[in-house]
């Protein structure tokens, strides 16, 4: 009768520890650490800014708008890919090749195809903000609420050699959904 009672239980302690350990969670990702071109979608003004003074920044008042649709190629550099994007630059044009708006109009573009568009892409917390010449600006973002914080370099590349030529950064700006 011992030997049984022992038999029961230690089948029963091996039972458990199966269960127990079966039962982790941390195979699931973190709640907000993943986004998809849909968390970004809209116009977001730049509210606050840390790093060095660099015009490769954001600063307070630049917009951005992310649109849902698929980024025009240009015949040139057809390794650009991702979704569009537009720039307003709160001082006007700080950007070589990027055209100005008044933020009304912006707000307000309809799809972009046209020269100096910018395409981005959003993989997992990564966001990638591409000039069609590969400049870019590379970085993680958190998105809570209507409040977005992109932590960032802007990488200066070589588009006939591939090759980053300078990188300048790291930047932090936070973002509010208009």
């Amino acid at each position: 009768m011992k030997t049984l009672r022992f038999i029961g239980v230690a089948l029963l302690a091996v039972v458990l520890s199966v269960n127990l350990a079966s039962c982790s969670d941390d195979d699931e990702e973190e709640k907000g650490s993943s986004y998809s071109v849909n968390d970004v979608i809209g116009v977001w003004q730049c509210v606050s800014q840390t790093g060095n003074e660099n015009e490769y920044k954001f600063i307070d008042g630049d917009h951005i708008k992310f649109f849902s649709n698929d980024y025009v190629e240009e015949e040139d550099v057809p390794e650009v890919t991702g979704k569009n994007c537009y720039i307003n630059w709160k001082d006007g044009w700080r950007r070589e090749g990027c055209q100005e708006y008044t933020l009304e109009e912006m707000k307000n573009l309809p799809n972009p195809g046209e020269d100096n568009d910018i395409a981005y892409t959003v993989n997992d917390n990564v966001l990638t903000i591409m000039e069609s010449d590969l400049d870019r600006w590379v970085g993680t973002i958190v998105i809570e609420g209507d409040v977005m914080t992109f932590s960032y370099t802007y990488q200066n590349w070589n588009a006939d050699r591939k090759t980053m030529t300078e990188e300048f950064g790291p930047f932090t700006a936070t973002f509010q959904k208009k």
